[in-house]
């Protein structure tokens, strides 16, 4: 999966020692696209040797794309507590104009998005629409990444890119790409010793940006 370059806006990465941002002063819009259109984007926690936090896993990591243009204008991107995750990206969506928030679903997803809907509510989190001729639509919080979801999100993504419809502006994003590579078995990973956190993140932003309302939805369903 190959990516181009392109000059770098809006990107906070914080050590996994240090302290953590706050996001609305380390991300910016490239010039002139503040406000004009809605921007989508999917947060992706570590699923691969241990949890949030360990210094040897998977980061957590948020992109933001430009609905419009395809364009990355943010990135989030190091490893902190669920909880703490959660106010950082509510403070990042709620920065770019209420953006559309995906939020990966899988292990600490649900921690982070149980604070986002009960704590924080806030609005405009993304729903899964899995279709099912037997049971109908079943509607899930957040997005789910698994043996049905994944081919797809990194099938679309490696489309996407290679047909120059995703404007990447993050090198470490490019680096993964390069590194995200498919084995012998048909599994879909980093290289052994890399790590795929902000490629899965830009997947999942891109699947909720290029799906209508009839394939995903930020409407909470009944009681919820």
């Amino acid at each position: 999966m190959a990516a181009v370059a392109a000059p770098a806006y809006g990107v906070a990465d914080p050590e996994p020692a240090g302290p953590v941002p706050s996001p609305p002063h380390n991300h910016t819009w490239p010039p002139g696209c503040l406000g004009s259109v809605l921007v989508h984007f999917g947060a992706r926690l570590c699923d691969r040797r241990g949890c949030v936090g360990l210094e040897d896993g998977d980061a957590s990591c948020a992109i933001v794309l430009d609905h419009e243009s395809g364009e990355q204008v943010a990135e989030l991107h190091g490893r902190v507590p669920p909880e703490r995750l959660a106010h950082l990206l509510h403070a990042l969506a709620w920065h770019y104009r209420k953006a559309v928030l995906a939020v990966e679903r899988n292990n600490h997803g649900h921690s982070v998005l149980n604070t986002l809907r009960k704590v924080l509510r806030y609005p405009l989190l993304y729903h899964h629409v899995r279709y099912d001729h037997r049971t109908g639509n079943q509607i899930t919080l957040g997005w789910p990444t698994d043996q049905s979801t994944k081919p797809i999100l990194v099938d679309d993504l490696a489309a996407a890119i290679a047909g120059g419809h995703v404007i990447i502006h993050s090198q470490a994003l490019i680096d993964e790409c390069m590194t995200f590579i498919t084995t012998d078995t048909g599994s879909q990973e980093a290289q052994a010793g890399k790590y795929d956190d902000r490629v899965m993140a830009l997947g999942i932003a891109w699947q909720v940006r290029k799906r209508p309302l009839s394939r995903g939805s930020t409407q909470r369903p009944e009681g919820w």
